[in-house]
């Protein structure tokens, strides 16, 4: 008999003493702040590749790295005009065409928009 007025009773305790519910994690104070997205260095295959301030070659080259090989720091990738084949363009992160946009089909395909995030 007390088995089954305990039993009945179950429910009941389950409302007088209630689990709190969860609440949000607050979010970090960024308001109006950017958050900066990791620079991906990469070499260049080509020489002479020019830099432009959109990813297109109808933009105006600010300018252009000489050597193949040469080391650019790149933050993100956009598509633009298609260059052989490659829509992609990434984005120079620091340094000499900080801004500008560089083709992706000169960059290596180990380091190319596979790997940087979309702007």
């Amino acid at each position: 008999m007390k088995t089954s007025f305990v039993l009945a009773l179950l429910p009941l305790l389950a409302f007088a003493n209630p689990v709190p519910e969860a609440k949000p994690e607050p979010k970090p104070e960024v308001e109006g702040a950017q958050i900066e997205k990791r620079a991906t260095t990469c070499a260049l295959t080509g020489s002479d590749v020019k830099y432009r301030q959109r990813p297109t070659t109808d933009s105006p080259a600010d300018g252009q790295f000489g050597a193949k090989g040469t080391e650019v720091s790149f933050s993100c990738w956009t598509t633009g005009e298609t260059i052989n084949g490659n829509n992609l363009w990434n984005k120079i992160a620091s340094g000499t065409g900080k801004g500008d946009y560089v083709t992706d089909y000169y960059i290596t395909r180990a380091c190319s928009a596979k790997i940087l995030t979309k702007c």
